[in-house]
Formats: C-alpha cells, structure tokens, sequence
C-alpha cells in the first residue's frame, strides 16, 4: 500500500484490525455481565423456596477458665469479648428452644461460658447482666443466675446496677417480700450501706420504706433508720427523709397497738367505743398486752397516770368508724396522691385549653378529688395541686 507523501501513516489502519479493535471490549464486556448474572443466579439459589429464620449457633467449643487463659496467649479480656460476641447467634437459639444442654455431658453452656468469661475477666459488667437475662429469663434457672450476680458484687461491690438485678431477682422470682421480708429487709440495708451517693441511697430508701408500708406492722425497721438517723448530717434533706419514715412507722405502729385495745373493749363491754380515750384504761391495758406496753408506742404511764400519747407528728390520735386513726400518718397518706391530681389537673388543662385556677373550677371541669382527712384541703399553686394542713397542736416525735 502507498502512503501519501507527508501524511501520517499511523492513521490508516487495515479494516480488519478496526473491526477486531472494536469488538474486543464489547465481547468483554458481554463475558463480564453474563458472568455477574451467573454469580448472582447461584447466590441466590440456596433462598429460593428457603423460610426466614433467626441465624442461630450452637456453643461448639467452651474450654475451661485454665485452657482459656492458657489459649488467649495473654489476651484475657480480648478473648473473653470476641467469645462472648460468638455467643449471641445462640442466644437467638435458646429463645426458641430454651434448652443449654451440652451433648455428652449434661453441662449447661450458658453455666459454662460465664464461668469462663468471668475468670477471663470478671470486673466486665456486660457479662453479669446478659448471662442474668439468659439464665434467668430465658431458662428460668433463678438460683444460677442469682449466684452469678452475687459473684459479682464481690468484684463490683458499689455497682448499683448489680445491686439493683439481685433486688428485683429475689422480690420478682423468689418472692423476697412476702416469703422472706426479714432477709429482703436485710439486703436493701446492705445495698444502701454499699452506695457512695446521698441519691444512690435515696433510691434504695424508697425502696425499702415502701416496703415497710407493705410488710410491716412492728418495728423492724426502726433500729436501721435510728442507725442512720444519726449517721446523716442534722437539718439535711437526709435526715428530715428519715426522720419523716421513723415517724411513718411509729403512727402505724401506734394504730395497731390501739386497734388491739379497741379489739378488747369490744370483747369486754359488747359494743364499739365512742371516743378513742374510751379504751385507755388499766384493765384492758392489762389485756391487752400480758407483758407490758411497749416503751415506744401509743401509751404512757409515767408516774402511775395512764394516758394516751399524741401520734408521731404531733395530732391526738382518732377514732374514725370503729377504727384507730393517726391524722399525722393519713396526711402523710393523703399526700402521696397529689402527684396523681396534678396529672389530672394537666389532662383537664390539655383538653379545654386553660389551667383551673381554684378548686371550685378544676371540680367543675371534672377533676375528682379524694376526701382528705380532718385539718386538710386542696389547694392549686399555678399548675399543682398540693394540700395544706393545719398545724399540729402538739410537737412532733423526735428521737
């Protein structure tokens, strides 16, 4: 072939190289697609006509806290998390079947592998509260789980989250109030002596006072709140909360103690009494308690006169439809409820569009307000309802 003189030859190129050129990188890119779309049909494959299911996984391999140690080649804590995170796919497994067995041995997994992670690395508070959930809410295995968690607060002394699990593990699955208060009673007076923060114990006292009002009828608390009564500092928020439960305790200790002096007049004279001061009387004393008053309660007989004490906040105890009242302890009662009435007043503001400013209006617009007891009344403060009491004509307990 003849090239034109001066003229580029490289631009003149046969036409079968041309076309070769060009169908080149299309057959390439044909190969290519066919070959994504391959990959992708066999990929897909294993789904077609397969169910949805969790990716479960058994527990394969747990060795024991010296093979651990020895196996980790150092790596405690590193090995005990990435052992820990294999275990999850399994955890999805026992959701379905709730059975840990290991084949051969009997051995519970979840058992196992705590026992190991925790000598890997016991102070990982992660551990404690996820093997707590499987064993104990998964596999209802209470008591494993309680001891685990009991473990651990001989390496987490002052963890309130540990305190917290074992609480509700022995109100919730070992009936602790009911079967046992005494021992409940025991261990929220443990917990509280184990948190470092006025509100860390604040939370365990409400804890332990509510179920002083549920459980108890004596004095079995009053020694501990005494106790730390004088551990708090005088005029303190603290102080005037404890102050406030000794004083709870004492008036319902006091109803008691009267209502068994009601009980006895009723047994004597075949009617009811009239008057509280009805049943202060040395002969039914006598009855009613074989082997003395007690010291703290409701009675005085200082210097031969026996007479009736005012309740704990200073009121003169009452006799309200046959039964013994302390108005100082039904105020307390009455004003645990004004949080409720203030959530009420707001839903009633919410729906007409304006806050009630007195009583008279909030009842109009259909807040119903519980009767409250002599000396009391509702009042509104801006957005809350609260209650004002007259003053106690007599001083208030203090020990």
């Amino acid at each position: 072939m003849d090239y034109p003189a001066g003229g580029d030859h490289h631009q003149c190129r046969a036409p079968e190289t041309v076309v070769r050129q060009g169908l080149l990188p299309a057959f390439s890119s044909v190969i290519a697609v066919a070959a994504g779309l391959g990959l992708l049909a066999w990929n897909s494959s294993r789904f077609i006509g397969a169910e949805s299911r969790i990716r479960t996984k058994d527990l394969t391999f747990l060795p024991s806290p010296a093979v651990a140690k020895v196996l980790s080649l150092g790596h405690w804590n590193s090995f005990a998390k990435l052992r820990w995170i294999d275990s999850f796919a399994y955890f999805e497994k026992q959701l379905e079947t709730k059975d840990d067995t290991i084949p051969g041995t009997g051995e519970s997994a979840y058992e196992r592998l705590y026992v190991m992670l925790l000598a890997l690395d016991p102070k990982f508070l992660p551990y404690y509260q996820q093997g707590s959930l499987a064993l104990s809410g998964v596999l209802s295995r209470h008591h494993v789980a309680l001891g685990l968690l009991k473990g651990g607060l001989l390496e987490l002394p002052h963890e309130t989250q540990l305190w917290r699990m074992i609480a509700a593990e022995l109100a919730t699955n070992f009936k602790g109030e009911k079967g046992n208060a005494a021992l409940m009673d025991a261990f929220l007076a443990a917990w509280s002596d184990a948190e470092t923060t006025d509100a860390g114990r604040g939370q365990v006292w409400d804890w332990k006072k509510a179920m002083g009002r549920r459980q108890f009828q004596e004095l079995e608390q009053v020694p501990y709140w005494i106790e730390q009564l004088r551990n708090a500092k005088p005029d303190s928020p603290t102080a005037a909360f404890i102050l406030r439960t000794l004083r709870e305790q004492l008036a319902r200790f006091g109803e008691n103690r009267l209502q068994r002096l009601v009980d006895v007049y009723r047994a004597t004279y075949f009617m009811p009494p009239v008057f509280i001061s009805d049943v202060v009387k040395p002969d039914l004393v006598a009855r009613a308690f074989p082997h003395g008053m007690p010291e703290i309660g409701p009675l005085s007989g200082r210097g031969g006169t026996l007479m009736l004490k005012p309740d704990p906040f200073g009121f003169p105890y009452e006799l309200v439809n046959g039964k013994p009242q302390s108005p100082g302890w039904q105020q307390v009662h009455a004003g645990l409820r004004t949080g409720l009435m203030s959530q009420r007043l707001a839903e009633i503001a919410k729906r007409d569009g304006r806050w009630p400013t007195t009583i008279t209006e909030a009842i109009t617009a259909g807040l119903n307000l519980e009767v409250l007891p002599t000396g009391g009344e509702w009042v509104i403060t801006g957005q809350v309802i609260s209650v004002t009491w007259r003053p106690a004509p007599s001083a208030a307990w203090t020990p």
